[in-house]
């Protein structure tokens, strides 16, 4: 693998109290990783998810070293960084539904692999660790990343332990759709909001993808280890037992719409995000819903 250039660099940026890293990957190094891609890849009809999971594997270690030490940063335990946004990553663009074998895959793979273990919640969406997020009328009106909009959320917010990162490559964006993402210092919180938000008076449900019904009592801010916090909001998918508990979520939700960051996932952009203490949300859009929407793909992991 040929090593970063020095234009290849890593910029970190905090705006609205969200911290985020950006790294560009420069041409001559993109070029490089695409070469091992292609020696990596795998028929898009003939391979399994355990095929792909061991390509990525081996591809982890032709990753560039900076994009290797961003990830690996992100994923320290004490890390309190919301986001992290790579551009310029050698994907090809889909043509209409058909696209080359399983790279984006595999490159899914390889990075996943340096923030954590894969993960698949049971009973979602058939227990496939990528999904393709690409819009559906059946979905338009629904909260789910096949529809038309997203409100805030943090993924799988029902779990007793939902995943850390959610990774969103782009293989096909879309001008005007945004991916927003926010969290909160909660130091900075009102101490009476913080109070409300810290009692478990909140029942998390899961969305209409899983198979069975998942529910989770929770406060929606809690202490996580080493003295950093856990993050619970599903502004669609949680039950209020009280106007005080309700009056309160929706404080916070106000909080993340003036302390948030837009992003415009583009073909080749991933954007990484803490969810354990960041919620998201994407814009509304009108997809044609034929052969050239948005494609974004989607691994977690924990």
């Amino acid at each position: 693998m040929e090593k970063l250039g020095k234009r290849n660099h890593l910029e970190n940026l905090k705006e609205n109290d969200l911290s985020v890293q950006e790294l560009f990957i420069e041409p001559e190094n993109a070029r490089a990783l695409r070469d091992c891609l292609l020696k990596n890849n795998l028929s898009f009809d003939d391979s399994s998810e355990a095929d792909i999971f061991e390509a990525g594997r081996i591809l982890k270690n032709d990753l560039p070293p900076l994009l290797g030490k961003a990830l690996m940063e992100m994923a320290a335990h004490k890390s309190q960084q919301a986001a992290l946004l790579i551009r310029g990553l050698p994907i090809e663009p889909p043509i209409g539904k058909r696209k080359n074998g399983r790279e984006s895959e595999i490159l899914l793979a390889a990075i996943g692999s340096l923030l954590g273990t894969p993960f698949v919640a049971d009973g979602h969406r058939g227990g496939h660790y990528f999904l393709d997020l690409i819009p559906n009328e059946a979905d338009a009106a629904k909260e789910l990343g096949t529809g038309t909009e997203l409100q805030w959320h943090s993924e799988d917010a029902q779990l007793s332990n939902p995943p850390r990162f959610i990774c969103l490559l782009g293989l096909r964006g879309d001008k005007n759709t945004r991916t927003l993402v926010s969290t909160v210092q909660v130091s900075a919180l009102h101490s009476k909001l913080v109070s409300v938000l810290s009692k478990p008076l909140y029942t998390f449900l899961s969305d209409e993808s899983y198979m069975s019904t998942h529910k989770e009592i929770s406060p929606v801010i809690s202490p996580d280890i080493q003295d950093l916090y856990r993050l619970r909001y599903d502004v669609k998918f949680t039950e209020l037992v009280s106007s005080e508990a309700s009056e309160a979520y929706q404080d916070l939700g106000r909080t993340f719409d003036k302390k948030s960051r837009s992003f415009h996932i583009k073909t080749g952009d991933l954007l990484v995000f803490n969810n354990k203490i960041s919620a998201h949300r994407r814009s509304a859009f009108r997809p044609s819903y034929t052969e050239d929407d948005r494609w974004v793909q989607r691994l977690m992991v924990v």
